[in-house]
């Protein structure tokens, strides 16, 4: 059998046949399987929506949404280019292809369809959109499958552009200072056009849709062209569509050609990248996340705890090394809670000054949503990977109050920044910031403790993190912990709903209080669940 066909043959029949040996895990993928097929089927049973109904500028915010996303990838994908560039093959292809007597020009073909078939299983999570973009834009199951297609390209593509860049400019340091100062002067050239566009209008929310959705952005290269076809497709342009489809595709074709005939040695270089990917996979699965999540910026200053006894130091300590590495409690995660707090209190202040409960609660919905996914980063299972934390004479649940104290605590200093934001840039009221806001909260001390939940199910006897399960790791895992989660909330909507409703119209905001209630009050539960998690260091 040939080399190209029997690694992937090979491969999938171990997959198959690891199922028998956790059964847990196929149970798993069945249900989310389950609800995959019923959410496409009863996507494509119902009726379309008629997009009259809906605002053309919805069209032009979605447009925006799209560029935006295009934009994040391209700017993540020159950064790994131009550091340490990326990878189609894991370290067993490299170990067994590059050695093998096979041309470089087929393996490289091989690289490219084996990361085809894993972007298309990685997009799947798109179908999960389809009510929002239902709800939100008017569209349908048919436009689903543009956009399917245009997150595929733009990951695939986007990969494809950080092996062409890091291949042509990593043996030029000059190269990568031209790259960036293109880069820099294209950036400010959107910034100044658009801060031009928003002072001679006084429309900020019309200034982004201007800018952002402009033909100009469009024609930037592979991400701009997928966001036209995108759009073009939606709108049922098809010459369009067709047109910024195969500008895309040939766009890829000419990277692959530009990476063939490089002076660099393709393979040669991306063996770093390989051995790096692999080892950080490995350090996730083993639950050594300080190797995975790679060295920070620390700041030096002064020493010390300043406070804490015995557990308590677990916390103190965490205040000392976030206010290091970070401007207050203000990591990664809080500015992008700002980020979303800044642009929706903007599209929505007219709303918002109106005392529209709308606009403050879909921003509550969007973070709750988003904070499932940024609580697989909690310090909680980076401090259970240390020896010392079951070495403190104090009793287990002691030990973890304190240790998950920083996770609990943190959430409502997010809230204090984007509710703020909302008052202050938004014209919210404050009696709908502050309800929001512990509620905002409430969510992300939620999630941290059912993370810590997740760690007494399913962590005995394994030695690993949650987190390295709920990451990489195992990803259907993942899945069905956010299906707990959101089962675990209904209650709490549902209640926090009536409540709402029972109360007066301009106090109907503190009915969002009693989803706080409820959360806080699982959080307790959970915690006293876990209270012995730390009880066995094999555990």
């Amino acid at each position: 059998m040939n080399a190209l066909v029997y690694l992937p043959v090979t491969s999938i029949k171990n997959s198959i046949k690891q199922l028998k040996n956790k059964p847990s895990r196929l149970v798993g993928y069945l249900v989310v399987a389950c609800i995959f097929v019923m959410l496409l089927f009863t996507s494509f049973l119902s009726p379309e929506p008629d997009r009259e109904d809906f605002p053309q500028a919805d069209i032009h915010l979605f447009g925006v949404i799209v560029i935006a996303l295009g934009l994040l990838f391209f700017g993540l994908y020159v950064y790994q280019g131009l550091s340490r560039g990326s990878s189609f093959f894991s370290l067993p292809d490299a170990n067994l292809l590059f050695c093998a007597p096979v041309s470089p020009k087929r393996i490289l073909v091989y690289g490219l369809l084996k990361q085809m078939g894993v972007t298309i299983l990685a997009s799947v999570f798109i179908v999960f959109q389809l009510p929002n973009l239902r709800n939100f834009f008017g569209l349908g199951a048919d436009s689903l499958v543009y956009i399917f297609i245009g997150y595929v390209l733009m990951l695939f593509l986007g990969n494809l552009f950080c092996i062409w860049l890091y291949s042509t400019v990593s043996q030029s340091p000059s190269r990568k200072k031209v790259v960036k100062i293109i880069l820099a002067a294209l950036a400010a050239a959107v910034l100044i056009w658009f801060g031009v566009e928003a002072a001679s209008t006084k429309d900020l929310y019309g200034s982004v849709i201007k800018v952002f959705d402009s033909f100009a952005l469009t024609c930037i290269p592979i991400m701009g062209w997928i966001k036209g076809f995108i759009m073009a497709a939606i709108a049922g342009s098809w010459v369009e569509a067709i047109i910024w489809l195969v500008l895309s595709l040939a766009g890829g074709g000419l990277m692959i050609l530009g990476v063939l005939r490089s002076d660099a040695d393709y393979y040669e270089d991306i063996l770093l990248s390989t051995e790096t990917t692999y080892q950080t996979k490995q350090a996730q699965k083993e639950g050594n996340l300080n190797m995975s999540m790679g060295k920070a910026k620390v700041r030096k200053g002064d020493t010390g705890l300043k406070g804490g006894k015995g557990a308590s130091t677990l916390f103190y300590r965490r205040l000392r090394e976030n206010r290091k590495k970070h401007i207050l409690w203000m990591d990664g995660v809080s500015l992008v809670y700002l980020a979303i707090a800044l642009l929706f209190g903007f599209i929505f202040r007219e709303e918002m000054q109106a005392g529209d409960l709308f606009p403050p609660l879909f921003i509550l919905g969007m973070s709750a949503y988003m904070g499932i996914i940024f609580s697989c980063t909690t310090g909680f299972v980076k401090e259970i990977t240390k020896p010392y934390i079951y070495l403190i004479p104090q009793s287990p649940f002691q030990k973890l109050l304190w240790s998950a104290a920083y996770d609990c605590l943190k959430p409502f200093g997010d809230a204090l920044l984007v509710y703020g934001v909302l008052v202050l840039a938004g014209g919210c009221p404050p009696l709908t910031a502050i309800s929001c806001g512990l509620t905002f909260g409430s969510f992300s001390s939620l999630y941290a403790c059912c993370n810590i939940l997740m760690q007494r199910i399913f962590g005995s006897g394994s030695g690993k993190s949650a987190a390295s399960r709920l990451t990489k790791g195992q990803g259907m895992l993942f899945l069905l912990y956010m299906l707990a989660v959101m089962i675990l909330l209904i209650p709490g909507i549902v209640v926090s709903v009536i409540v709402s409703f029972a109360l007066p119209s301009s106090i109907q905001a503190l009915g969002v209080l009693a989803l706080f209630v409820w959360n806080m009050g699982l959080s307790a539960v959970v915690l006293v669940l876990s209270r012995n998690v730390l009880n066995n260091m094999e555990s």
